[in-house]
């Protein structure tokens, strides 16, 4: 077989149009050097953007919590002298870090305790530490790094809500036989914060017992925070509060412990006070620096019977400058639902879409038309979210819109008529955007890509088509837009593995090895930019008699369908 030069040159290269053309240009945010994987949360007016990290590199060890006689722990490390002198090598430093991070797993009440995630304030090259509620302290002279922090939304470039733990502080106590004993403590699990200006204040529920239980997602231009949290606690539990103030019926445990035993782990979970809290709506009302001065709940849609124990949930989280906030609400019937990969349906508790205003709880959807339903965001104009339906015994989430003014809702299809697909943001200019599946399969996990929705003009555009066609990120799920249309995107890259130093991770043969990763970019609109068109052309090869590679061809149309799916 024969092939003229014009056909080898197109097997071997494919042409496409306007090769440097997009409408949007991307902008890594700089948070490879802090963690592998950061995710971004959202996007002020003004282009501060907020990010998350998860397990960042060079992590500080504390060693006074640490037990180098212990046989255990000498068996893990190959240098037991040098690590209790804290010049740690690589592979002991490893061991430390993973050890110290399925604390929280293990929840261990002796080991430090290190964050899973923190957040930070990106604005171009620059990136300013979110703590939360952590605190700084004399050990490192620096934060003590041990409190999960999960911005979730920006209010111009310095106030920032979100939700944090608390710091895991060592408690020193002696017991009955004289021994002393070290206790790695914190005093809440999960709350509210809001930080204006780089001042942090808490955002408590309105009941406080064992520290309470809250959340904060949303803050608008009138510093309402949106979120939710505890407002009764009951159970069996709650009776023991009070018994841990008496050694004689707490037995040889210090309070601290005690307590921590009955919020953490009464219940026989990790998270026992959320389970045994009433979790209902909190609307924070703040002054101009970030002080509470008024909490707002609201109700369910319906009101229990008296002797019903299920723990029935409400929650917010979003709200408009007007104040109206959305969220969602347990109904108190159940509802069977099929998810995917499963053959048969289970019941679950039902939530539907709600909006909170003026004191009143208001279902937002008819309840016949969906199993399920969450309002997720709200402008001036619209309430969006998702709804849970069937479709070919399956069901899957996929959007909603609903009019304020005409009090309608739409449906919007995504990439296809069934495509699960959850809206994250929306912004001023009723521009919708968020992840939705692109591949209409039988799998269980399909795969996604952001997509952004003009609910004027009804466009549904997957985000990569607006990026140049040879970009290495693949934009995975959008999860905020400014006013100015700027977007800041959770992507996929394939990078180079890195140790928990940050080193890159080398084989055997001294080079690195490529893994998937989470990176948060910055989608910036290019004035007058154009799509780039990524489908590529292929000349007619030309051959001469009857025989020809179907191999080669088959291998040509793959790699045009695996990019045509890319974008």
């Amino acid at each position: 077989m024969k092939f003229s030069r014009l056909a080898v040159a197109a097997t071997i290269a494919f042409s496409a149009s306007s090769i440097n053309a997009a409408q949007y240009r991307l902008e890594p945010l700089p948070l490879d050097t802090v963690s592998i994987n950061h995710f971004a949360q959202a996007i002020a007016d003004d282009g501060t953007v907020v990010a998350t990290t998860q397990n960042e590199f060079n992590p500080p060890i504390d060693l006074t919590l640490l037990d180098f006689d212990s046989e255990s722990l000498i068996n893990l490390l190959t240098d037991v002298d040098a690590a209790r002198a804290g010049n740690f090598n690589l592979a002991d430093y490893t061991t430390l870090v993973n050890l110290l991070l399925s604390a929280r797993a293990n929840n261990s009440v002796t080991l430090q305790r290190l964050a899973e995630f923190r957040s930070y304030f990106v604005t171009g090259a620059e990136y300013d530490l979110i703590p939360g509620l952590d605190i700084v302290t004399e050990t490192f002279d620096d934060y003590t790094n041990s409190v999960n922090v999960r911005a979730r939304d920006i209010l111009g470039s310095s106030t920032v809500v979100g939700s944090s733990d608390a710091p895991y502080l060592t408690v020193d106590y002696v017991n009955a036989d004289g021994d002393e004993q070290t206790f790695v403590l914190s005093d809440h699990i999960t709350r509210g914060f809001v930080e204006v200006n780089g001042v942090t204040t808490g955002l408590t529920s309105v009941e406080t017992r064992l520290g309470g239980y809250s959340e904060a997602y949303a803050i608008n231009s009138n510093m309402q925070v949106a979120g939710f949290g505890a407002t009764e606690l009951y159970g069996s539990g709650v009776d023991l509060i009070d018994t841990c103030a008496d050694p004689e019926v707490r037995g040889d445990i210090p309070e601290e412990l005690c307590l921590r035993n009955i919020r953490e782990t009464g219940a026989g979970t990790t998270n026992a006070l959320r389970a045994s809290a009433r979790t209902r709506p909190h609307i924070w009302q703040l002054d101009v620096n970030g002080a509470v001065i008024n909490v707002e709940t609201y109700d369910l849609l319906f009101t229990p019977e008296e002797n019903d124990t299920f723990n029935y949930i409400a929650r917010a989280f979003d709200i408009n400058d007007a104040g109206i906030a959305v969220g969602d609400s347990m109904t108190g019937e159940g509802v069977v639902v099929t998810r995917p990969g499963s053959s048969f349906g289970q019941t679950e508790a039902q939530l539907v879409a709600t909006m909170y205003s003026n004191g009143v709880t208001t279902e937002l959807l008819p309840r016949e038309e969906n199993q399920l339903s969450n309002a997720l965001l709200i402008n001036d104009d619209y309430i969006v979210g998702t709804v849970t339906r069937e479709s070919n015994g399956v069901s899957r989430e996929t959007l909603f819109v609903y009019d304020l003014a005409t009090e309608t809702v739409e449906y919007p299809s995504g990439f296809f008529s069934t495509a699960g697909t959850t809206p994250r943001a929306i912004n001023d200019n009723n521009i919708i955007v968020g992840e939705s599946e692109v591949e209409a399969s039988v799998e269980t996990v399909r795969e996604k890509n952001a997509f952004m929705f003009n609910i004027d003009t009804q466009e549904f555009i997957n985000l990569n088509t607006l990026i140049e066609c040879d970009s290495e990120y693949t934009l995975v799920d959008a999860v905020d837009i400014n006013n100015n249309n700027e977007i800041v995107v959770n992507a996929r890259l394939r990078a180079p593995s890195k140790e928990v130093n940050g080193e890159p991770v080398l084989n055997d043969a001294g080079e690195t090895t490529l893994v998937d990763t989470v990176y948060a970019v910055k989608l910036i609109p290019i004035p007058n930019g154009e799509i780039d068109d990524c489908q590529f052309e292929v000349e007619v090869i030309e051959r001469q008699g009857a025989s020809w590679n179907f191999g080669l061809v088959a291998l040509l149309l793959a790699m045009i369908v695996r990019r045509r799916r890319k974008v």
